[in-house]
């Protein structure tokens, strides 16, 4: 007869400091971006492309509950469901959009990036 292995520990709002602290400074900074995307009245389309992030990043994550709530808040001010968003962000990629902190487009990006046009 085989041993059963215990579970995974589940993550709950009990023994979140552990897994907080692997992630600490991502939450700290999206838990700041979010106190500051809240208080748009009419957002860009980048605010639309972090909101949609972090949904995707804090939805169904149950030690982070406040952060869905005020991603929730945050959408309702908008009138938009979660899917809406995410609608309406697929089509800002699509028309092109690229973050401020993208670099420009005729940036060369790749491993390829710093060989001379010719060179082999």
């Amino acid at each position: 007869m085989s041993q059963r292995k215990s579970p995974m520990p589940r993550v709950s709002p009990q023994n979140t400091a552990a897994y907080r602290t692997d992630n600490a400074a991502l939450v700290d900074h999206d838990r700041n971006l979010l106190s500051q995307i809240i208080s748009v009245e009419e957002p860009t389309d980048e605010e639309y492309i972090d909101i949609a992030r972090l949904c995707m990043r804090y939805w169904d994550s149950r030690p982070f509950l406040h952060i869905r709530e005020d991603l929730q808040l945050c959408l309702s001010k908008w009138n938009l469901s979660k899917e809406q968003l995410f609608e309406k962000t697929r089509k800002i990629w699509f028309s092109g959009y690229r973050p401020s902190w993208a670099p420009e487009q005729s940036a060369c990006v790749g491993s390829g990036a710093d060989v001379e046009e010719g060179a082999k």
